[in-house]
């Protein structure tokens, strides 16, 4: 949880292998200060971690059946061996995090539901969702108790649970900041795979390559190489080798160092150099500016950090926003709603908080908050991050670009919360990216209409530049815009990406309780009676909002059993070959299904002609004034 010095690394670096930025000519390697983002030496930041697993039954351990691993007889032995490995793992790859073990913990939830032991898993993976809220209890009141900034749930054989291991969230805020793993899963590997999630890694960001390796002192050959994170990916056609390392643009690796997948590494030796990643895949980038906000998760005293700078972006501005209304919309009637919005912006983008927006935002605060020196010292960022919390006014949700519902703002009375992540000091020449994250809580009232209107505003403002996803309560629903070619989603969770907006207009959008859905058909076939021994053909659709995916399908019936079914728009059946006969009754259903469960139904009970027709007629001839009639035969 803070800052320690790593007295490993270097005898670890040096006994399993070399991780080195790319080589100069003369065999000498870059100095650790021209790589990306490196932490300093013997300076990694401290994450506590607690492992928690299910209280075993009276005389057993959790680790009866596997305690031979290592040779431990109790778990917090068995966990030690293990992430001594983890750690390694991490220093190999310069992360610039140690995780600090707590003393393992047995729980038993069983208090909150028979199935806790599967549910716990589900839990972790879904810690905003409703259903999960009292084992989120429960483990906030752990982690209150044991300041641990991350929980791993070793979890026990045959619990119900999830298939396979799993991180919350990638990368992991404070209340994300939880692993599950299976009971014969847990690894070097694994762990230090599955907390690699956390701190941002992602399976495509890791690398795989072929290169010429020998395992355990055997043959060289080519193999397939990955690393830590790399998953998902496709076999091509070599061995594979699993490197303890993360990918890393900057890094090669050069002699022997650890590789497999088992609780003691194998020694993998390379023939020649080969890199670690390339600047598509380099996990490393985005853990390295993780470790730190990570270990400081859960503190027993609060010290404020300033915040690590944002990665460089493409894109000029990036982000996401969402309204979440809660509680009842219904007429005349009060409304409550959260507010969150997270944005990052260029450097060289500019804010229209200052003049000169043409020459960067980095320009900006020097000329106009500064000295004009051509550096930004960290006064003259502080400055800028006081000018960003006032200009976000929080307290109105037209004002913060967010909203306004049957023509009214939404108000807050707890101000600003936000968060700024202000552009680094150093050079105004230098280009990175800044931002800020936003959340507050919101009310307001309802007028007398069974519609709501909700008017989103578009004025130009950096906040409109990020896709918008509303989220309604209950069955209420997106019924009409006029800009609906810019939204997308479901009836009731829907995005406004209201930068693609070609006018400066508000956005307006009509909210309903949701009808079931009409079902439509046509009958194509015979007029009040239907064949018997050629085919019927029907068409039908379903009305219902515009976003919504409704279910589409038809049932025939014959005394109330069903015969056919089909889940195309168009019915054809043939009465004979579904067992009717003549002058029976045919019952045609058509059903629709919306995404709230509601349904709309459309009924015919049509007759089945099966007698062939027959014709009479008579021939008269015309002479004059005269007809004779003429016989048929």
């Amino acid at each position: 949880m803070d800052s320690r010095a790593s007295a490993l690394t270097l005898s670890l670096l040096m006994l399993f292998g070399t991780l080195a930025a790319p080589a100069l000519a003369n065999g000498d390697q870059l100095a650790s200060g021209e790589r990306d983002h490196p932490p300093e030496e013997g300076n990694a930041s401290v994450i506590d971690l607690l492992v928690i697993y299910p209280e075993p039954e009276a005389g057993s351990t959790h680790i009866d059946d596997i305690s031979d691993d290592y040779g431990e007889t109790t778990v917090d032995g068995y966990l030690s061996r293990l992430f001594e490995h983890v750690n390694q793992n991490y220093a190999r790859s310069e992360i610039g995090a140690e995780f600090s073990l707590l003393p393992s913990m047995q729980v038993n939830m069983s208090h909150l539901d028979e199935d806790w032991k599967k549910q716990l898993s589900l839990a972790m993976m879904n810690p905003h969702n409703s259903p999960y809220v009292d084992y989120i209890e429960e483990l906030n009141l752990i982690r209150n108790s044991t300041y641990a900034d991350v929980i791993v749930y070793w979890r026990e054989s045959g619990d119900g649970g999830p298939g396979a291991n799993g991180a919350s969230r990638i990368p992991a805020e404070e209340d994300e900041s939880y692993v599950h793993i299976t009971h014969y899963s847990m690894s070097p590997y694994i762990a230090s795979h599955e907390l690699g999630h956390l701190l941002g890694g992602e399976h495509h960001m890791g690398t795989q390559s072929v290169a010429n390796v020998s395992v355990d002192g055997g043959e060289f050959q080519e193999r397939d190489v990955r690393t830590l994170m790399t998953s998902q990916v496709s076999y091509i056609g070599y061995p594979v080798v699993r490197l303890w390392a993360f990918s890393d643009a900057n890094a090669t690796v050069n002699g022997t160092i650890p590789c497999g997948y088992g609780l003691e590494p194998s020694n993998c030796t390379f023939a020649e150099e080969t890199p670690l990643g390339n600047a598509s895949r380099s996990n490393v980038d985005l853990m390295r500016l993780r470790a730190p906000i990570m270990a400081g998760f859960r503190t027993e005293e609060f010290t404020w950090v300033w915040p690590d700078p944002l990665p460089p972006q493409d894109d000029d501005i990036m982000g996401n926003a969402h309204l979440d209304i809660t509680g009842t919309i219904a007429s005349s009637s009060n409304i409550t709603a959260t507010w969150y919005a997270n944005v990052s912006i260029r450097d060289d983008y500019g804010t229209d908080l200052l003049p000169d927006h043409d020459i960067g935002v980095r320009a900006q605060i020097d000329q106009h908050l500064g000295d004009g020196d051509g550096w930004l010292s960290i006064a003259e960022i502080a400055d800028f991050v006081s000018l960003v919390e006032t200009a976000r006014n929080l307290t109105d949700s037209e004002d913060l670009g967010c909203c306004v519902i049957d023509y009214l703002s939404l108000r807050s009375d707890k101000g600003t919360g936000i968060t700024v992540i202000p552009p680094a000091n150093g050079s105004v020449d230098s280009n990175g990216s800044w931002g800020w994250i936003e959340t507050t809580a919101l009310d307001g009232t309802t007028d007398g209409r069974s519609t709501r209107i909700l008017d989103i505003p578009r004025v130009g403002g950096v906040i409109e530049e990020i896709p918008l996803r509303v989220t309604l309560p209950g069955d209420w629903e997106f019924r009409y815009s006029p800009m609906l070619d810019i939204i997308k989603g479901s009836p009731n969770n829907f995005t406004v990406f209201r930068q693609q907006a070609s006018v400066a207009s508000d956005i307006r959008i009509t909210l309903g309780q949701n009808q079931p859905p009409d079902a439509l058909s046509i009958r194509q076939t015979g007029g009040s009676v239907i064949p018997l021994s050629l085919p019927a053909q029907y068409s039908g659709e379903c009305r219902d909002s515009v976003l919504d995916d409704t279910q589409l399908w038809w049932t025939v019936h014959r005394n109330g059993t069903m015969v056919n079914q089909t889940q195309h728009e168009i019915l054809v059946f043939t009465a004979s070959e579904l067992g009717f006969s003549d002058g029976e009754v045919v019952t045609v259903n058509l059903h629709c299904l919306d995404s709230f469960s509601a349904s709309g139904t459309m009924t015919e009970n049509i007759v089945i002609d099966g007698v062939d027709p027959t014709w009479e007629g008579t021939f008269v001839l015309l002479e004059g004034e005269n007809s004779t009639e003429l016989e048929i035969s």
